[in-house]
């Protein structure tokens, strides 16, 4: 529905356009509205779709190119606030690997180190799981997508607000699509 708004208001832009060039010396004469015009515009028409609210679900894309320059998935996670919030729980690091990676930080000369990353990744796991809670904890639904690059073994997450309706969840499709071998969405309702 928003397309075919989009389009028709782009075709009135381009069509006003060509036909002000010789519209200038025309006599300007007000237009009364037409209230046939104004009932038309508050018509459903029978090939829309309302969008349908659902509890959740999830989206998946993965590129990949000959010779393995190009290997990354992408996940996105549809939650609702409550899903979002026990996932944000079984994100969080637990007191034992931060007492792990403080051990590693008193192994003599790398330990300095090997204590710095994993500093840096307990860092990342706090600011992903603030991400989800910022919303999730006013209850409003949350979009967690995740990208592997299988190529380089490297992980990104992130979280952003999602409204909940049935048309927002769809396969995270970014990436160039000659290098897409595969992507679906699947709806919980």
């Amino acid at each position: 529905m928003n397309k075919l708004v989009a389009s028709v208001l782009s075709l009135t832009i381009v069509s006003g356009l060509f036909g002000a060039v010789g519209a200038s010396a025309a006599p300007v004469t007000p237009v009364a509205p037409n209230v046939v015009v104004d009932q038309a515009e508050s018509l459903v028409t029978p090939f829309s779709d309302p969008d349908v609210a659902v509890s959740g679900g999830y989206g998946y894309a993965r590129y990949y190119s000959a010779g393995g320059r190009v290997d990354v998935e992408l996940h996105s996670f549809y939650m609702n606030p409550l899903e979002a919030r026990i996932y944000a729980t079984k994100s969080e690091a637990n007191l034992w690997q931060g007492v792990a990676w403080f051990a590693a930080s008193l192994i003599p000369y790398a330990g300095n180190y090997i204590g710095g990353l994993g500093l840096l990744g307990q860092i990342q796991d706090a600011a992903f799981v603030s991400s989800i809670r910022r919303y999730a904890d006013v209850n409003q639904s949350v979009q967690v997508t995740i990208v592997k690059d299988n190529a380089y073994g490297v992980t990104t997450r992130s979280a952003q607000y999602w409204n909940g309706m049935r048309d927002t969840v769809k396969a995270p499709l970014s990436g160039n699509a000659a290098y897409l071998i595969d992507s679906y969405a699947k709806v919980k309702y």
